[in-house]
Order: C-alpha cells, then structure tokens, then sequence
C-alpha cells in the first residue's frame, strides 16, 4: 500500500535525515577540567618529582582528533599539581584522552572541577567612577552600549530611564518594546530602547496560572533596581511573581497592582495561589511565627542540579546499532512495508518516536502510534544539544528541535502537572547555550536521551535571587583559662581558604607579634596591587590560586588577580579566627569596643581560593594543598561542596591528607536553614560546626510621651533625629503594605502592625513621608541580619499593647526614638540559629553532625573599605573598615580561633583529640541554665542534629578529662565499610599502605546516632568507644545516661578507673528503641562524672529516621 504524496515528502525529509545519522559521526571533542588522584607509589624513579611524572603523563596523552573544547584547549593542559593533602593533578582533558589516561599507571580516580559553595552569600557591591579622568570620559559614559537586563521587568516610569542627554538609537539594535498589560510601547525611548517579556515556561508548569502582569513591566522592583542609568537598556522580563527570592531582598510590589486574597485576606496575590491553601514553594522559608507544615515545603540546595545525563561533557551516543540502521532502511525503501513488519523492526530498533519495552502495542497508519495502560506525569525539562549533530536537511536548530518533540509519541493518557497530552516545545534556544525546553512525560525523557545530539536534561526550577548575611564576635577571659594558657594562641598558623584579604586591614596589624616561626615554608605572594610588604608579623602568607577559574574560562580576565580581597568575606573570617586589637571598632556604632580574634596573637596565611570570577574545586584543592606543604597548624574553611560523596568531596579528600600531618581542619555546616539532612562538611575527620546567637542586642529606645521608654531592635545605621514627634496607630494603614494609603501621612511616627513582612513594610515606609517607624513583630529572622535603611524599632507584640493603649487615648501622642545602642547579657543566649544546617549528614549519616555550635550571629570583623556595608534609603550606601555578618561562615573562624589556642597549649594533641576536647566540655545549655532553643523551629529544645553538642566552651577544653582519640587507620577502617571501591577509597587516603581487613562503621567518636528505617521495627544498636586519661593520675568515672525517649540505653561498665595519666579504658553503649512511621528524632546523653565532679565529659546520643546519602 503506498503512501499519499504529502507522507511521500515526508518520507524523503525523514529518510535523508536518517541516512545522515547512520553515516555521519562528528569527530570533535569537547574538553573540562578534570582532578585526577595518582597512587603516588606507582611514580617511576627516573622522575626527580611528582610534578615530572604528572607533568609527563599528561604531555605523553594525544587526542585522537581535532578538539572542540569549552576550555578552547587544542592539546592536554596541565592546570595544578598536589603533593600534600593527597596526590594528583588537574588538567584539561578530553573524554577520550580521560579514557587513555585511566590506563596509566598509578591512576586513582578522576572526576570533573566543580564550583564550591561559599557559607555567606556575597554582598552586593557598590563602585565609584571619576567623572574627570578613566573610565566615565574614556567611554564617554557607556554611549550606544546597549545592557541587556534578564531580570523581573522594568517600571519605565522611573526618572532613571528617561531619555535626557542620548543620543539616537544604534541602528545595529533588532529589538523592540512589546506591548502588553500597562504597557505599551511609547513607554520605551532613547534610554530605555527595548522591553520584552517570557513566560512560557511559567505557564507550561502551570497551565492554569493566571499571569498577574502580562507585560515587560516590573511588579517586584529588583528588575528596576538591577538595571543601571548609564547606557541604553533592554530588558528582558523572565521572572514571575511565582518564583522565589532570597528573604534580604528588598523586593516590593506595586501597590496599584496588588491583589488580595479570598481565603486568607492577605494582599499579593489571589486563592488560586495562596501558600497557606496550596503549600508554599520550593526553598521558601517562613517566620517562626507562620511555620506549619505544607504540602510544598521543600529546600534543595542554590547550587544543585538533576542531571538527565552523563552531564555536559558526555559525548552523544549513536543510536543505532548497524543492524537496525539496516532494518529500518529497508523498510524506507519499501514505501509498501505492512504493519506487521513495522512492529518486528519496533521489538528491536530504539527510535525518537518508538518505545522499545513489551508493555507497549505499534500500531502502523500515517505514523506510528505508541499506546500504554498506565498514566504517566509531564513536567518542563530544559534540554542540551550538540548543535554540530544536526541533520543538514534541517534548515535551522529550531527546525530540528521541533521535529524531534513531534517525533516523540507518549505511550499513552497521561496524568500531567502540565496538562499536556502530548509532547509540548516551550523555547528554542541558540545563543546562550543550544537547545530547547519541553514539556515531556519520564518515559518520552527516555526516549529523548537516545537520540542524536542529545547532551544532557534537567527540569525546569525556579530562579532565585541572591542577598547578603551578616556577622558576630565571641570574647574569652584574659585572667584564666585558654588565652593564657596558650599565650593567646602565640606561634599557631591559621590558614584560611577563603576570598582573600585585606591586609592594611588594622586587624591585620602586627603590633605585639614575636618573628615568624622558623618552621614557616610559605611567602607572600607578589600581585595586583599587592606587594610582599603588606605581609608582616601577623600576616605571614598570602598566595592566591585561580588557575581553575582560567582553565573553565580561559579568556576571562581576573578583576584582582592576587591575594587581596574584593569580597570581604575572607578579611572577616581571618579577623575573627586570629585578627589583632584594634580599638574603637564598631558598625555604624554598633558593638563599640575593641574587637579582637579568638587567637589574637596566632599568625594568619590567606589562600584566595574564591573569585569573583568563579570559584571551582580544582582551586580549593590547590590552596589547601599548599597550606599543608607551608606548614600551618589549623586550617579554617567557611565554605562547602554540596551533594558529593566523600571522595569526590575536595575538602574531604585535601582534609584527610592534613589530618594524617597533624592539621585540624574546621569547616562551616551551611546555611540551608531548619530542613533536616541537607548539612554540608559532614566529614568525619573534620570539625563541623553550626551557628548560634551570643548574648548582644542591637537596639534602639522608643520614649513615649507619658515616659514609658520601650526597648526595640534596630540596626539603623545613623544618629537620626526622632524627637517629640506625632505617633500614628491607624488600622487602615498599619499594615504598611500600601504606598497608596501611605502617601497622605503627616511627618509622623507610623506605628505597623504583626501581619506583613517586615522587610516589605520598611520599604513602603521608607517611600512615604513617615519620620520613622514602629515595627511589631516576633520573627526571630529580624534579628538575625543587619539590613535596617529606615529609622525605626522592632518592638514585640507584648509590648506592642502598651504602645497602642497610651496612642488611642492620648490626645496628641508623641514619641522619641535613639539608635546606635548596644546591650550586653541578653537572654536567653545562644539560640541556634534559623539559618545554620542540620543533620544527619548526608555524606555519613553514620558521625553525628555537626559536632559543635559557635557564635554565628552578628559578628562584628575585618572587612573591605571600598565595598558599601550599609545604605540609608535606596540611593545612600555607606562603606565601614568592621562590619557584623552572619552564617556559619562566621561560626567556623571562631571554631578554627579555639583549635589554635589549644594547639598552642598542647601542641602534641592530635587534630581527633583537639576536636573530642571541644566537643565533650560543649554546653546543651543557654545562660538561663535552659536547654538552648532552637529558633528556627519556635524556640523549641535544639536537637544535637541542629547544633551537636552544644556551644563550645574554650576554657572547659583546655582541661577536658577524657578524650577519645582517632588515627588514620580507625578513619580508613570507616571507609573500608562504607562500600566504596578500591579506587574510590585510595582517592582519599592516597596510599596503599592502609588495610581494609578490619572495616567497622563504629568510629571511635564524641557522639552517637542511631538510625532506623520505616521497616526497622525494633533497632538494637550497639557502639564501641575508648577513652584515654588526661588527668595527672589515679581516678574514677561513673556513668550517667539520659536515655532518649522511646529507648532504653545500657552503658557497661557503668564504672571508669584509670591508674595513670594516658591510660586508655574501653566501654560499650547499647540502644534499643522501637522505630515508628512518623519519621521521630529523640535525643539523649552520656555524661562520664568523675569522682568530686572534677571532669564531666558529655557525648550527645541521637535516634533519628535514615537520611538520603549523596
């Protein structure tokens, strides 16, 4: 039977494009950087070093063909070589040269550099040009640049897109204004030359979604904010209300447009998108106050993706075996070919459009249709392609992208988030990246991956925007104690792997500091403005590695390319953990004093790892590489690398090698906030550590008129004048959320109601004529960040009552209001922090993590002069040499401040006894004598998963006890068990010279967790521990166990004697527990008392429902 002459064509189209892909194959090759682990013990002995023998292997690696590279390398490139933490290299490889390589001998393990994750996000940055001279005239200001903005749209309205000044618009220019919803396109002009909006894949997930502004036009302000009054601008709208922002942002809505919904009467939006009815968004974190379980409560990490693929840089795979490309050219070529025979060559050809799988029926008309029983789901996927496999009947990209979604038939009805019954395309891409979106089902996914320039998939996420936290200070006793005891830390060398620093910093400053140890083997790095001079006595070492960066981005320039910090995030985590005495620092008058590191008198070594250029794994690896070789005691590290196993893990890998030197690492447990599992640096010879408040309140007095002065927060970064001035308490206005209703208020006091939030009142208020602001609400998130641009007090609802009651019957209320004040001794402190991350770590859900708390919270350090830290309003921006911050990224330096000084008092302590001494003297308890709360879920007893054994106390582990001690091989004997291979083991532990015979997964750790599954049933789980005597001599411990609820806990012996210092005893610890389906989390301790309550030595113990494992 033959084919009708409209199939006919079709039938030629299809048959040239198929011979092309059974005869044609692309011989280009893409390249990356990959890091590559060497058995070190393999190296021949003609090589003098380790980097001859890298050097000559990778040299001795040719390509098999002509290379298209994303690094634009057209050989192998050596990028770094390691010999300390462990031993390898990094090169730029192609997959085929990373194949022949695999074959050389000695060779590990390979995986591609990967970008690292740094635990305070960066602050946005603010630059002063010079009219008269350099860039400004040289440019003559930007004229007929055109600045594309992909971002939340645009206000065209805004006095900063009229046109006053340019020039006509470039006749190179191919864009244009859309007209829209309150918007049409006399609203562009000769600055503001193009707007256009995109929200197909908004209404591809969600096909019954209203738009709420179906226009270029801006309804949150950081599309507005974002674009920059220099040249000519187009922006491009991609944003929608739905998608998810950071909490610091200052991000509002256009009172004209907002809406107000029917279920729970909240402005911003309407029923069919109300997060209270249908559940909130993905990473979406709610106040304290509002936080219930939703059926869309989900955090995933900033930084993560789903791969549909090998990745990237996976070749395309072929299809078609040989045969089937015969099969199905002879059925081409016989246009008379009956069903029957379609469905032979269906059972073995694996086609885009044919499923090959025996629940599936062919059937043969004008094309082929696949039906299937069961329903399937479709989401948006954004799919890679290799543009250089494209058919050359093709002619253009989106041509064949459109013919490969028509090609892929579903199996059947499906059941769809999107509601698409068949395969849908969203956008055709080729600029930015080639390749298209489409709505598909799992199987069609399948299907897709199989076909000719397919690279990889991932689904369609939502964007969010990036917004800064803030810092904190810890003090010790100068009297007793840790600082003296270690002569504050004298001679210890703290490496940081951070963004930098800032050496004219006075934190920096050498005053009091002896010569630099002999044992030094590191230097100052000559630079970009900066010279070997700027290191001293405090600051012994300044290097800087970016060869990643380069190798990922080979044309790009590096902004600062040396040790000095464009961040502020390295200076500030340097000062924190070693910084010197400086007098009067303070933030805008805040925290005023003298501000100091926790080892003030230890040396600092900077290792610019993070760029604002990028920042990649093959670069952390090389700066703590070379801290080990220079000699440093403690390395401190406030970043992390999220959803990699161990031993593709660079701070694990880099960490065990110091660890096997003598180096104690300290690594930051991330920001993910109260979710459970998503902890990063869950490594088991590292110290992990979690963040806390302190004891410190940021305030401001509000005096009422009748003399009732009231305490409130505030961080508003100026004396301001807010005198006897009128305050107004008015329902209509007090949820400050509209400009509107704002406009007409007097030069008054504004009192705003607990029912928006906060940050979204503060900028209506700041637009308003209001004097200042009073600010009611419980939100413990407030008080966590230092952004406060408009003068006000956030009070708290019980005082709130009092405020309301004197406005409502006073005649003429007035108030005053002072700033810039600091108290000290607040309580209840610490208080685990929102936004620190809990355990179980999903690295080794096995060591309970993170193992200890420190101040997080609002730490006043070092930071960049030229970069502002605060601003008054939206155009003032104010710059500070200190300014306070908060994350774990601040909690870590204090951490790696304490390892230093307890170095320095026991330098023969190893890196596992160092940690246990922190860990077993850590307080569960705040300075209420209360179990720490946890405000990240309303204030409720902190679990150890949230901030592990409490909060460190300096003093108490100068003299801990006991301690339980760990080697390499104790450490290798939980690899041994974590099925891992060969390959992947010696990965991390570089040697051959470890044993797997004894593998155990119980390491002899400060801490237990047991783990239980919703199949368990009743969980028996037993540990090992050995302790070893630190004290002088004789003496005796007794057990004390409060067992988690639910559990029984059995300690034996119940009894401890030692009969000497160093003597080691070894006890057991059995919990039983009977698992449940609810997923609970119950926690207990151990406490060993020793006779006269000399020494405690605490171990938190912790059941919890299993974690995923990365």
């Amino acid at each position: 039977m033959g084919l009708a002459n409209g199939d006919h064509l079709l039938h030629l189209i299809f048959h040239a494009w198929f011979l092309l892909l059974c005869h044609a194959r692309s011989t280009s090759v893409e390249r990356s950087t990959y890091i590559v682990h060497m058995d070190k013990s393999h190296m021949p002995k003609a090589f003098a070093s380790h980097h001859h023998w890298y050097s000559s292997t990778v040299d001795s690696i040719k390509s098999a063909g002509p290379t298209k590279s994303s690094s634009h390398q057209t050989t192998p490139n050596l990028v770094y070589t390691y010999d300390n933490a462990f031993n390898g290299f990094s090169a730029v490889l192609s997959k085929d040269e990373l194949e022949t390589l695999k074959k050389s001998p000695g060779f590990v393990s390979a995986y591609t550099d990967r970008t690292v994750t740094l635990d305070t996000t960066h602050t946005f940055e603010f630059l002063s040009l010079n009219p008269v001279t350099g860039l400004w005239p040289a440019s003559d200001y930007g004229k007929d640049v055109i600045v594309g903005v992909i971002d939340t749209g645009i206000w065209p309205e805004s006095k900063s897109f009229n046109d006053y000044g340019m020039t006509e618009i470039p006749t190179r220019w191919k864009g244009k204004c859309e007209e829209g919803q309150d918007f049409n396109s006399s609203l562009c002009n000769l600055k503001l030359i193009g707007a256009r909006s995109f929200n197909k894949g908004v209404m591809a997930a969600n096909p019954n979604i209203t738009i709420s502004m179906n226009s270029p036009r801006d309804t949150t302000g950081h599309g507005t904010h974002t674009v920059k009054p220099c040249v000519e601008v187009s922006v491009h709208k991609n944003v929608a209300p739905a998608s998810t922002f950071s909490r610091n942002v200052k991000n509002y809505q256009n009172p004209r447009s907002r809406s107000v919904c029917t279920h729970c009467g909240l402005p911003g939006h309407t029923v069919d998108k109300c997060y209270k009815l249908h559940g909130y968004p993905p990473g979406y974190r709610q106040s304290a106050r509002t936080r219930t379980p939703s059926v869309n409560q989900v955090s995933a990490s900033s930084n993560g993706f789903d791969e549909a693929s090998n990745g990237p840089n996976s070749t395309p795979q072929f299809p078609f075996t040989q045969e089937q490309c015969n099969q199905l050219l002879s059925f081409l070529q016989n246009s008379s070919q009956q069903p029957s025979a379609v469905n032979a060559i269906a059972n073995s050809l694996s086609l885009s459009g044919i499923v090959n799988s025996p629940d599936h029926v062919f059937k043969m008309t004008n094309s082929w249709i696949v039906h299937r029983s069961m329903s399937v789901e479709r989401s948006t996927y954004i799919v890679h392609m290799d543009k250089s496999q494209m058919p050359k009947a093709f002619a253009s990209h989106h041509h064949w992208y459109s013919f490969t979604v028509d090609s892929i038939k579903s199996a059947g009805p499906t059941k769809s988030s999107s509601h698409q019954s068949t395969p849908n395309l969203v956008y055709t891409y080729d600029n930015a990246f080639h390749g298209f979106s489409a709505v598909l089902s799992q199987d069609e996914l399948e299907t897709l991956k199989k076909s000719p320039g397919f690279v990889s998939a991932h689904t369609d996420r939502t964007v969010t925007l990036d917004t800064t936290h803030s810092f904190e200070f810890l003090s010790l006793n100068p009297v007793t104690g840790l600082w003296p005891a270690s002569d504050y830390g004298k001679d210890v060398i703290v490496g940081v792997i951070d963004t930098g620093i800032w050496p004219e910093s006075q934190s920096f400053n050498d005053d009091g500091m002896t010569e630099i140890p002999k044992r030094w083997k590191g230097k100052c790095e000559e630079g970009q403005d900066f010279n070997s001079s700027l290191c001293n006595l405090k600051l012994i070492g300044a290097r800087s590695f970016n060869k990643g960066v380069i190798a990922a981005n080979p044309n790009i320039t590096i902004s600062m390319n040396s040790a000095r910090d464009t961040d502020g995030h390295g200076s500030h985590t340097s000062s924190t953990a070693a910084g010197n005495y400086v007098e009067d620092a303070s933030y805008f008058g805040y925290a005023l004093g003298t501000a100091r590191g926790v080892a003030p008198r230890a040396r600092v070594a900077m290792y610019k790892v993070i760029w604002d250029e990028g920042r990649y794994a093959s670069d952390v690896l090389a700066g703590m590489d070379q801290a080990v070789a220079d000699g440093v005691d403690v390395i401190s590290i406030s970043m992390g690398f999220d959803r990699v196993p161990l031993y593709e893990d660079p701070i694990a890998i880099a960490s065990f090698g110091a660890m096997e030197k003598g180096v104690f690492v300290s690594s930051s447990a991330g920001n993910a906030g109260a979710f459970s599992g998503l902890l990063h640096n869950g490594i088991p010879w590292v110290l992990t550590v979690a963040a806390g408040s302190i004891d410190r309140w940021f305030a401001g007095t509000l005096t009422l008129g009748n003399g009732l002065t009231i305490t409130g927060w505030t961080m508003f970064p100026a004396r301001a004048w807010v005198i006897d001035l009128p305050i107004i308490y008015n329902k209509t206005i007090s949820a400050c959320n509209s400009t509107e209703l704002l406009s007409n208020v007097p030069y008054a006091i504004i009192v705003c109601d607990n029912t928006e939030i906060f940050y979204t009142q503060l900028g209506y208020l700041s637009r308003s004529n209001a004097a200042a602001g009073i600010f009611i609400s419980d939100d413990p998130e407030i008080i966590e960040f230092s952004d406060f641009y408009y003068p006000g007090v956030v009070i708290s609802p019980k005082d709130a009552l009092a405020v309301i009651k004197y406005v409502e019957s006073s005649n003429k209320p007035t108030a005053s209001m002072k700033f810039q004040q600091t108290i000290v001794g607040t309580k209840p402190a610490p208080v685990v922090a929102t936004y620190t991350s809990r355990g179980p770590a999903p690295s080794y859900p096995g060591i309970l993590k993170p193992d200890v708390m420190a101040p997080g919270t609002l730490v006043l350090a070092a930071w960049i002069p030229n970069a502002y830290t605060s601003n008054i309003g939206s155009n003032i921006r104010l710059s500070s040499d200190y300014s306070v911050d908060s994350g774990t990224s601040m909690a870590c330096p204090h951490a790696s401040g304490i390892a230093a000084l307890l170095k320095g008092a026991h330098p023969e302590w190893s890196p596992a006894a160092i940690r246990s001494a922190m860990m077993t003297t850590a307080s569960p308890a705040d300075n209420t004598l209360n179990h720490i709360r946890d405000s990240g879920l309303n204030f409720k007893n902190a679990s150890p998963l949230a901030m592990g054994a409490g909060q460190v106390n300096p003093n108490g582990a100068l003299d801990p006890g006991l301690i339980y001690d760990a080697t390499p091989q104790d450490y290798v004997n939980l690899l041994c068990s974590m099925n891992f291979t060969k390959n992947q083991i010696l990965t991390i532990t570089r040697s051959n010279s470890y044993s797997c015979s004894s593998p155990s997964s119980d390491l002899n750790y400060p801490s237990f967790i047991a783990l239980y599954t919703n199949q368990t049933g009743i969980l028996v789980q037993k540990f090992q521990r050995t302790v070893t005597n630190l004290g002088d001599g004789a003496t005796t411990y007794k057990a004390k166990v409060t067992a988690p609820v639910g559990s029984v806990v059995t300690v034996w012996p119940e009894t401890l004697t030692f009969e000497k210092k160093y003597q080691k005893q070894n006890y057991s610890l059995t919990i039983h527990y009977m698992s449940d389906k609810n997923g609970t989390e119950t926690f207990g301790s151990l406490i060993w008392i020793e006779d006269g309550d000399k020494h405690t030595v605490r171990s938190p113990i912790v059941i919890s429902e299993v974690t995923r494992v990365w």
